[in-house]
């Protein structure tokens, strides 16, 4: 008999208003899209687990510890989606994990992180668009990337290409941990004429480097440093999952899912 899973991977956040927001908005809509599946969910974050599990008495499974409940569950048939925004380490990861476990489900999908193809950039660029437009006319939209030291970072300048395609000027990227850094971003800010900034984390969750890195009052964090160049400042402390329309783009990735190679 068939038996049919989904299995929502997320790094995890300890802020829990902000999971609510993004992470478990996100999870209720696409289990509502998959109803004939069981639904689960997994953390990548162990250090995340380990902290709201011993705060707030809450469990989050690991991917390892989903795939073997679903295992037990007689689970055969398994979509994943994962909520990376690109395939960096994390989303390998996923991968890894999941082969290692493959021989015990007839089939596995998964899905692709937010940005994977062409289609992806110009989607995404377009919701950046529709958010640029609603500013003041001497005002830019900021957006804020983890970065990484794998060779996915590239997603992030190249999503800046694809803005000025479009025709964005009032858009600009940055990374906390990769390129473009924050001199950068501030470089290509310093070009132009705009003198106010709206910042966003463009990250699933506005968990500790939305709240920290991005709008904190220590003066190293990106508001600081660009009132001290005589910015006028403002951020949406709002991730990714907030967003209806990026959300809507997951679900596209669960939809198109690709079959795992037993």
């Amino acid at each position: 008999m068939e038996k049919k899973a989904l299995l929502v991977v997320s790094f995890g956040t300890s802020h829990n208003a902000a999971r609510e927001a993004a992470i478990d908005k996100l999870e209720q809509e696409l289990a509502a899209a998959f109803p004939d599946r069981k639904f689960y969910h997994a953390w990548t974050s162990k250090m995340i687990i380990r902290k709201v599990r011993e705060r707030d008495g809450v469990v989050h499974d690991t991917v390892e510890q989903a795939l073997e409940k679903m295992v037990n569950d007689g689970i055969n048939d398994l979509l994943i989606q994962p909520t990376n925004i690109i395939n960096g380490f994390e989303y390998e990861d996923i991968l890894e994990t999941t082969g290692n476990a493959a021989d015990h489900f007839s089939r596995i999908r998964i899905g692709n992180p937010l940005i994977a193809c062409r289609k992806d950039y110009e989607d995404v660029a377009d919701i950046l668009k529709k958010q640029a437009d609603a500013l003041d006319a001497d005002e830019a939209l900021v957006v804020i990337g983890h970065g990484t030291e794998h060779y996915a970072n590239a997603v992030y300048p190249e999503l800046l290409n694809v803005l000025r395609q479009k025709g964005c000027r009032n858009i600009f990227v940055g990374t906390v941990e990769g390129k473009p850094d924050f001199d950068e971003m501030q470089d290509e800010l310093s070009k132009t004429e705009f003198n106010k900034v709206c910042m966003m984390p463009f990250m699933l969750v506005a968990g500790l480097h939305a709240l920290e890195d991005m709008a904190g009052n220590d003066e190293n964090s990106w508001t600081k440093r660009l009132e001290k160049q005589g910015y006028q400042v403002h951020c949406q402390i709002k991730g990714l999952g907030e967003n209806a329309a990026i959300r809507a783009l997951y679900l596209d990735h669960a939809r198109n899912a690709y079959s795992f190679p037993k």
